[in-house]
């Protein structure tokens, strides 16, 4: 910088120094490749801000390979750097019937007339309020608030079972956390507690590590508690679970009628 007014700025994050105009505001170290800027021009005291990296870019697992990398925050779509699978960043929202394979980190959203029919889906989040089948893996919230049988196997960190929800699945829950406000018939694989919430019911086998009923809840079933470390990955097969009744789908608690 030979010719014009510099000075020497001392990166906050890595201490490599580097020349900069007199008057710089804020920079890019050279050395680290973060950001940091100074109070005012006048003044050679450094206040780091936070990465670029850090709010630009975002973990991206994808689920057929396995493979970990980074991608824009701001990205719509993006691509798997080991096996090309297209990866959608968006909220999908399913109105009609469809069979097409869903691989996205947003939400994903089927509407009381929306059925999706398929092998792996895969969201951020998902609010099911018509019909599913298939595999679908959520890495936060699944809200459930349909009727009827469900033909699918849900693997999420929390699944919510909403007050207006009668649901009865034929393949395990597997979760970190069930929240149960409705009715729910379906063999269960927590790894972390199960919490009946008022006028909340639960049919079917459990595995869990620690169970939750609140007034007016009910639970019926076969419930072992284990102590794991909820780190550690569950020793139970979905196979080992009993089947459930095959009795026709009805509601199992009369409104207005207690429980208990």
């Amino acid at each position: 910088m030979a010719g014009i007014n510099a000075r020497q700025a001392t990166c906050p994050h890595c201490g490599h120094t580097q020349a900069e105009p007199s008057q710089f505001i804020s920079t890019f170290c050279r050395g680290c490749s973060r950001y940091y800027s100074v109070r005012n021009a006048k003044t050679v005291s450094l206040v780091p801000i936070q990465s670029k990296r850090t709010i630009l870019n975002r973990n991206l697992v994808c689920y057929r390979c396995g493979q970990h990398q980074r991608v824009s925050a701001y990205a719509k779509t993006t691509l798997c750097v080991q096996c090309n699978t297209a990866i959608s960043l968006t909220n999908v929202s399913i109105t009609h019937s469809t069979s097409q394979e869903i691989d996205t980190r947003g939400q994903l959203t089927i509407s009381p007339t929306g059925y999706l029919a398929g092998g792996l889906s895969v969201c951020g989040s998902a609010a099911i309020k018509g019909k599913l089948s298939g595999i679908l893996l959520c890495e936060q919230t699944i809200r459930l608030s349909g009727k009827g049988r469900y033909r699918a196997q849900l693997i999420a960190k929390c699944v919510l079972i909403e007050r207006d929800a009668d649901l009865y699945f034929h393949f395990p829950i597997c979760t970190e956390e069930l929240i149960v406000y409705g009715q729910l018939a379906s063999a269960i694989l927590c790894r972390g507690p199960i919490r009946i919430r008022k006028k909340g019911f639960l049919e079917g086998p459990a595995w869990a590590r620690a169970i939750d009923v609140a007034k007016n809840g009910r639970y019926v079933g076969n419930l072992q508690i284990h102590q794991d470390e909820p780190k550690e990955s569950p020793r139970i097969s979905f196979r080992e679970f009993p089947e459930l009744s095959t009795n026709k789908h009805r509601r199992r608690i009369v409104p207005g009628e207690s429980p208990i």
